[in-house]
């Protein structure tokens, strides 16, 4: 035993007094052991697997290990030596006999004009056409004011505020609409309209004598 070891054995003793330990270790290692260890690990670990490669791979793919060692297709004997010189010969007949076809860039350019006209053509129709559903006419916006405002105010603002020769302009828009319709509208206000615009209303309808 070495010094480093009787300084450990001392030591034990002193801690634990009752303590008797041999002064041979029991169990001893070769000699050369630890030197050829490594060796020895490798050489298993090598025997271990060239045992087992073909039933691991028999055991995760049993169809590549039935597949067969030898390649299916090879190549005829002197392929490689002269392919070089056969497909330059290939290229050169190819192109005389079947020159590429020429695309202008012209027409390319032409196409993405009119891809860019129509887009933008969509685009302004859209914006037209939401433009118009949110802002209606000013006509269709009139109407709607006139039809909110009573009748009797419209007949006092006429009586106040026209002439015969506006009678007379109105009598003839109103000969040209339904009679039918508009007659209710006035009779309750014939008292009140000149002579003249009566007149000029019944020879507009035909109805004079």
């Amino acid at each position: 035993m070495n010094k480093k070891g009787k300084d450990i054995v001392g030591e034990l003793e002193e801690i634990v007094p009752g303590l008797r330990l041999p002064a041979e270790t029991p169990y001893q290692a070769p000699a050369g052991y630890f030197e050829q260890l490594p060796g020895q690990i490798m050489q298993r670990i090598q025997a271990e697997n060239a045992a087992t490669v073909q039933d691991e791979l028999a055991a995760l793919s049993p169809l590549l290990a039935a597949a067969p060692r030898q390649q299916p297709m090879s190549a005829p004997q002197g392929y490689f030596d002269g392919l070089a010189d056969r497909i330059m010969n290939d290229i050169q007949s190819g192109t005389t006999a079947n020159p590429a076809k020429v695309v202008p860039i012209r027409s390319r350019r032409r196409y993405l004009s009119w891809a860019a006209a129509a887009c933008l053509t969509g685009c302004i129709a859209l914006g037209a056409l939401f433009i118009f559903r949110h802002n209606p006419a000013p006509a269709t916006n009139f109407e709607a004011q006139l039809a909110g405002i009573p009748d009797q105010e419209i007949v006092d603002y006429l009586q106040n505020h026209t002439d015969a020769f506006d009678n007379e302009a109105i009598f003839s828009n109103v000969s040209k609409m339904d009679v039918a319709d508009e007659l209710p509208r006035i009779s309750t206000n014939l008292y009140d309209m000149p002579e003249a615009a009566i007149e000029k209303y019944l020879e507009n309808s035909g109805l004079s004598n």
